[in-house]
């Protein structure tokens, strides 16, 4: 079932300067952009974490009319990257893990001043701008149509975005997420306060243009420094899940990367649902009644009135820190008796709070993915971001209930209970991406690249986001490593 699932974590150095393709059926016109890693050592030095090793660009141009796709694959051309292939092996940077053998004491000291814009976790497009995101504070602005660089984008100075005093930005989320009904991305930045780095407080914000940013809200957080990959967001206000870890920033200015700063708690997970500016809300927190750790969130929504309303947010989560698991530990994914033993139990789940009536306060909490399977990467049907939903997509592991390596898409239709899955035999498909055809909820294409562990090579893939049937298969001429979240650009978009 995972026969050549190693080939995610092996270096593809080829690069393609857009050979089009034959692709007929074709339903939509745009580009789909979807980041990977591609390069896991260099001059000697191997990284140990998946998340470190040099970003790459996948590039598809679908063209519904002349049926056709055009394909590019390229390096990102970082600072990072430039500097380290002038030095010959790795640079200074943060990373999760250390390589081996390990960089310098000289170059591990100049994290915290070095480019750190390997930034191929995620991307936007704000104000007319694509941006480049990971879970620092820093942006990266490139051009979608040649794939250039430009530089990090820095924040404009502006009274709609007060700075605190001895507040220095450490932290971000790859994920800013629109509200409800609107366009604007809503970003999250975690400040530490200095010297003494002990305190935070994040600041949630609407990104309504390349440097611009209004401050809608702000929450102290006097017992850790949290870490957010990524957040629920409502009409009148954020659902910040806080887990049981902090980031302690000290360590870093003498080269700890970021897996040796992360502190776990002896806590349960805590979720803060925290007003946005001119939302009429006050702050709450609840107890979750856990230990939960998370990665992405699928959505979050209102429901019920009076004493029935409820908050329901739906993410993927584990009861083991996955930034410190097996899961992307390149040495451990290549191994299959070391993965299969391993991981962080990714699953997704729905959290239920009341926030009225006698039992205001509670929170319940139920298995949405399938027992025993791993399951991350979630996608719903954009339009329903906010409101309650029905359908989500997700990337599975285990999906044959023993192999870490047995991957596997699934669509969830969590109001019916009815689970459809597409799984292929050594084949280990990307985060899906929905393009929505029709007015039904989930009605639609999703698009897919897919690695055939036998053959060596990736193919892009479209399947009926319905059945999970393929509707269109174009074999590629490179291989696509580990990928992170693809984003689909409309003509103009």
């Amino acid at each position: 079932a995972d026969a050549g699932y190693e080939l995610l974590l092996a270096n593809s150095l080829e690069t393609v300067r857009r050979e089009c393709f034959a692709a007929p059926g074709l339903t939509h016109s745009g580009v789909w952009l979807i980041p990977a890693v591609g390069r896991f050592d260099m001059g000697g030095r191997d990284f140990t974490c998946a998340l470190d090793a040099f970003g790459k660009w996948h590039k598809f141009e679908l063209d519904s009319d002349r049926g056709a796709i055009c394909f590019t694959a390229e390096f990102m051309q970082t600072g990072f990257f430039n500097e380290s292939t002038k030095a010959g092996t790795v640079g200074a940077g943060m990373l999760f893990s250390e390589t081996v053998p390990p960089r310098p004491l000289a170059v591990r000291l100049r994290a915290m001043t070095a480019p750190n814009d390997n930034a191929f976790v995620n991307t936007i497009s704000v104000g007319g701008q694509h941006v480049a995101l990971t879970d620092s504070p820093d942006r990266l602005a490139f051009s979608l149509s040649s794939l250039a660089v430009r530089g990090k984008l820095r924040f404009d100075s502006s009274a709609r975005y007060p700075r605190r005093a001895l507040y220095l930005e450490t932290l971000g989320s790859a994920h800013p997420v629109p509200r409800p009904g609107s366009q604007t991305p809503l970003g999250l930045s975690i400040a530490v306060r200095t010297p003494f780095m002990d305190q935070s407080e994040v600041s949630v914000y609407a990104w309504s243009g390349p440097t611009t940013r209004e401050l809608l809200a702000r929450l102290p957080v006097k017992d850790r420094v949290p870490y957010l990959h990524s957040f629920g967001v409502l009409r009148r206000a954020v659902l910040l899940p806080l887990q049981p870890l902090s980031v302690d920033m000290r360590p870093a200015l003498f080269g700890t990367p970021l897996q040796g700063l992360m502190r776990e708690l002896s806590v349960n997970t805590t979720f803060v649902v925290l007003p946005l500016a001119g939302g009429g809300t006050s702050l709450r927190t609840f107890n979750a009644g856990g230990r939960y750790f998370f990665t992405h969130v699928i959505n979050t929504y209102e429901e019920g009135e009076g004493d029935a309303a409820t908050l329901v947010f739906d993410a993927c989560v584990s009861h083991l820190n996955p930034f410190h698991s097996t899961a992307i530990a390149i040495a451990a994914q290549r191994n299959k008796t070391r993965r299969d033993a391993g991981g962080a139990m990714m699953h997704a789940r729905r959290f239920v709070i009341r926030i009225a009536g006698p039992r205001r306060g509670e929170v319940v909490s139920s298995l949405l993915s399938r027992a025993g399977r791993e399951a991350d990467f979630p996608q719903i049907d954009s339009r329903y971001r906010g409101r309650k939903h029905c359908i989500y997509w997700a990337v599975l592991w285990r999906a044959d209930g023993v192999a870490y390596g047995a991957m596997a898409i699934d669509r969830t239709d969590v109001c019916r209970g009815k689970v459809t899955t597409w799984m292929r035999p050594a084949s280990f498909p990307s985060e899906p991406t929905f393009l929505a055809s029709g007015e039904e909820e989930g009605q639609g294409a999703l698009l897919v690249t897919v690695l055939n562990g036998t053959s060596g090579r990736s193919s892009f893939l479209t399947l009926d986001a319905t059945t999970l049937q393929p509707t269109l298969e174009v074999p590629l001429p490179v291989r696509i490593p580990f990928t992170t979240h693809g984003q689909w650009y409309p003509p103009g978009g």
